[in-house]
């Protein structure tokens, strides 16, 4: 679990979307982030049954998802379920099953999601 004791000071620490005025200042994109992020940079490689195998990069990654870049045609779509191992250790590392939630033209936002 990543602490948010240490970055209470820090732009990424999470505001009280509850206070309406907190939450215009935190971003001008509509924002619906609960958790802080941190930037991280690892390989991570995602399985779909459709698509296969590919390797992604993290851009960011929190208690709840990452955000992976990618070359376009390498970005699964929206809605995917996918499977993740981080690359970059002595072994490879599985991550629980992730779930798309977002797709931009540089990557994709991925959610936790508890295995059934």
């Amino acid at each position: 679990m990543i602490s948010t004791t240490a970055s209470q000071n820090s732009s990424a620490y999470l505001i009280n979307p509850l206070k309406s005025d907190q939450y215009k200042r935190m971003s001008t994109m509509h924002e619906l982030r609960f958790k802080p992020r941190f930037a991280m940079t690892m390989d991570v490689k995602i399985s779909t049954p459709l698509e296969g195998d590919r390797v992604l990069v993290t851009k960011n990654i929190s208690d709840s998802g990452m955000f992976l870049v990618g070359d376009s045609h390498l970005l699964p779509e929206l809605g995917a379920i996918v499977d993740g191992e981080i690359q970059e250790l002595i072994e490879t590392v599985p991550i629980p099953k992730m779930k798309v939630v977002r797709v931009e033209p540089q990557g994709v936002a991925v959610e936790f999601i508890a295995s059934s």
